[in-house]
């Protein structure tokens, strides 16, 4: 297993906000679709799950999409609603996530927590993970205006780690939307 790690300019401001009143009202200084979840939230989450052999695809499909229906949000904007999380659970995300819904969810996670633990401060790790930080119920669309605004999002989050599984012929090398991740990155260094 090989993660990639691209250093990216700051952005001083993103431009869409889903649902502002969430962020703003636990003091997170950034618009819902910036937030991330911790590597904290990560171990919790996987703790309290049997998610052994499981892709990240039915991850998200059996638990995550469960656990965000009631208010048809993202993870993140659901744990920005919870008094104490700021900080500990959900933050603004400064490291972009890059990955295939096909990995087994236990591999990405453990890169996840490796690139937490190596990191001087492990607690300030905040990942944009997508099956966390975009709401899961809505059919994506990738019209032109979405692309720019995804790519404008991977430009304001800071980090990139691309996971990338079997080392030899990696998965993500081979899927067109893993590639426009990367090339996003790229041009914003």
């Amino acid at each position: 297993r090989i993660s990639c790690k691209v250093q990216l300019p700051s952005m001083a401001s993103a431009t869409r906000t889903k649902r502002p009143r969430l962020a703003a009202a636990i003091g997170i200084s950034a618009p819902p679709h910036l937030l991330g979840v911790s590597a904290e939230y990560l171990r919790q989450f996987a703790a309290q799950r049997d998610l052994q052999g499981l892709t990240t695809a039915e991850v998200r499909e059996w638990f995550v999409k469960p656990l965000t229906k009631a208010q048809r949000c993202s993870v993140v904007e659901q744990l920005s609603d919870q008094p104490g999380s700021e900080g500990v659970l959900v933050s603004r995300a400064n490291v972009f996530v890059s990955h295939t819904w096909t990995y087994k969810f236990t591999d990405v996670l453990e890169v996840l927590l490796e690139y937490a633990a190596k990191q001087e401060d492990n607690n300030k790790a905040f990942f944009w993970f997508d099956i966390f930080s975009r709401g899961q119920h809505e059919k994506v669309v990738r019209t032109w205006e979405c692309v720019t605004s995804f790519r404008q999002t991977v430009e304001a989050i800071g980090e990139f780690l691309l996971v990338l599984t079997p080392w030899d012929d990696p998965v993500p090398l081979r899927r067109s939307w893993c590639l426009w991740e990367t090339h996003c990155a790229l041009q914003a260094k």
